[in-house]
C-alpha cells in the first residue's frame, strides 16, 4: 500500500525522480552506539566547530528543544530567531524565507529545523548565497537525549 500510495502521490505532486533529495540525518550517521563516552563527546565537539565564533540564526517553530536549552551552541558568537509554525511551515513559506533574506546578511548561519519546509528553504537559501543547515531532529535526538546530554 505504501508504494501504491507514493506512485499515487507522485502522480500528483510530479517528484523529479532523477533528482536525489538529501535529508537531516547526515550527522544522526554520525553517531555510533559503540562509542565510548570520549569518542561521543569529540563528535559532539567537532559538529559544534562549525558555529563557533560564528552568528547564528535559528530558523525553527516555536516547540523546538533549542529554545528550552542553548549551551550546546554557547560557542556562537551571536544567536538570533526566526519562528515558523510548528506544522504545515510551507503555509508560511514566503514569509520565512523574506524574514530571513531581508533581517540578515549572508554571513550569519542559518541553522533549519522546521520538517520539510527546512529542506527547500536550505536549497533556495543556499542559492542566494546563505549557509544553511537542515538539521531536522538532531537536536531533539541527540543533544536531549540521555546518552548525550551531560557530553554538552
Amino acid at each position: 500500500w505504501l508504494l501504491y500510495d507514493f506512485k499515487k502521490l507522485q502522480e500528483i505532486i510530479k517528484f523529479n525522480t532523477a533528482t536525489n533529495y538529501g535529508d537531516a540525518y547526515a550527522f544522526l550517521f554520525y553517531f555510533n552506539e559503540n562509542d565510548d563516552e570520549s569518542e561521543s563527546k569529540r563528535k559532539l565537539d567537532k559538529i559544534k566547530s562549525i558555529w563557533q565564533d560564528r552568528k547564528i540564526l535559528f530558523v525553527l517553530s516555536e516547540n523546538s528543544n533549542i529554545l528550552k536549552d542553548e549551551k550546546y551552541f554557547a560557542n556562537a558568537a551571536e544567536k538570533a530567531y526566526v519562528y515558523g509554525p510548528s506544522s504545515w511551515a510551507f503555509r508560511e513559506y514566503d514569509s520565512i524565507l523574506n524574514k530571513i533574506t531581508q533581517n540578515y546578511d549572508k554571513d550569519w548561519l542559518v541553522y533549519l529545523e522546521l520538517g520539510s519546509c527546512a529542506t527547500v528553504l536550505s536549497y533556495d537559501l543556499s542559492r542566494l548565497g546563505y549557509q544553511a543547515l537542515d538539521m531536522g531532529g538532531f537536536y531533539s535526538r541527540i543533544i536531549t537525549s540521555k546518552r548525550y546530554k551531560n557530553l554538552v
